[in-house]
């Protein structure tokens, strides 16, 4: 009658023990180049710092200030990078090359910055990245996904520069873009199968430049550009998307346009001043 009891017992201690390993794993690190955190450790001058010192599970704060550095995740995944005060947007800055490089790296997250230089994730092995808060801009500026899948890239404001790539099974929503848009190519991979709503666009297009398939377009905003606002498809080549819900108007060239000649992708109840090809309402 024993024996059950003390195998019981030994089986929570063990879990618990288990459990407070991997929680230990699970640490908080602090970045401050002011004022030495405020007393909270462990404390770094620099994120780069706190990169190389973080595990998997991590996470890292980051206080007010300007950072003039290029933060790279190179082989270290499951991180999340982000504001000690949401409100108070760190600034990456970096003299020269990418704010931002994520690296055979899954799971990364950058979270309520001011990046004022690209975003550049790369490859199948940096999946399942978040880029959500921020403000990105710069003459070279914007975030470039190539052969990653799994993204979100939500709730962030581009300026000058845009989102582009072959994202694949991605979200891109509730983005503003002034003088800056979305540009899918085909690249490593197809941009198939990725949700594109409830951005607002001006002076910049959504632009699926690649026989894609599987993209659902909806309830976006687009206005004010040079070119098409909304273009889904290349010529004689297309694909099976969703085009639903957007209003996109005063565009210098079509308001909607659908290059392709398969009559696959479909059109429905948007709101438009003009259109080309393919595309209808």
């Amino acid at each position: 009658m024993k024996r059950p009891a003390f195998l019981g017992a030994a089986l929570v201690f063990l879990g618990a023990l288990l459990w407070h390993q991997q929680a230990a794993g699970q640490a908080l690190h602090f970045v401050d180049n002011i004022a030495h955190c405020h007393g909270r450790s462990p404390c770094h001058s620099t994120i780069m710092d706190a990169v190389n010192a973080a595990v998997p599970g991590d996470a890292i704060e980051v206080f007010p200030g300007v950072y003039h550095e290029n933060v790279v995740f190179d082989s270290k995944g499951n991180l999340v990078l982000k504001a000690h005060q949401p409100a108070l947007k760190p600034v990456i800055a970096p003299t020269s090359g990418n704010a931002v490089m994520i690296l055979a790296s899954p799971q990364v997250q950058v979270l309520n910055f001011v990046i004022e230089s690209a975003v550049s994730i790369g490859g199948p092995l940096s999946s399942g990245y978040v880029i959500q808060g921020n403000q990105v801009s710069g003459v070279h500026g914007g975030v470039f996904s190539q052969g990653a899948r799994d993204g979100v890239v939500k709730h962030n404001t581009f300026i000058g520069a845009g989102l582009s790539g072959d994202l694949n099974a991605s979200a891109i929503e509730a983005n503003t873009f002034v003088d800056a848009g979305i540009l899918l190519l085909e690249g490593a991979q197809s941009p198939d199968d990725n949700l594109i709503q409830r951005n607002v666009v001006r002076r910049g297009r959504i632009a699926v430049n690649a026989p894609a398939s599987g993209n659902t377009i909806v309830s976006n905003f687009v206005s004010g550009n040079t070119g098409d606002g909304i273009s889904v498809g290349v010529p004689l080549q297309g694909g099976a998307n969703l085009i639903q819900g957007n209003t996109s108007i005063e565009n210098t060239g079509c308001d909607i346009s659908d290059p392709s000649t398969d009559g696959r992708n479909k059109w429905r109840n948007n709101r438009f001043g003009t259109k080309c090809g393919a595309a209808s309402g």
